[in-house]
């Protein structure tokens, strides 16, 4: 999974999700907002591609990522 980082500062990421087209948004949706309730999350179906905005950083979100599968 490739998490591109829109800026370092807000902590914007773009995540491509043609590769797993069984992404539950609705699970990482949860999953983000127990860690940062402030997490704003916008998935584009057609365009294959989820936006978060959050308090976490790559790391950390690769992290969530790696536990909701």
């Amino acid at each position: 999974m490739l998490v591109l980082p829109v800026s370092a500062q807000s902590m914007k990421f773009n995540i491509r999700t043609q590769r797993i087209p069984d992404i539950d948004p609705a699970a990482v949706e949860r999953a983000l907002t127990e860690r940062d309730p402030a997490a704003v999350i916008d998935f584009d179906k057609a365009a294959a591609l989820l936006r978060l905005s959050t308090c976490l950083d790559d790391r950390e979100l690769l992290a969530l990522m790696a536990e909701i599968g």
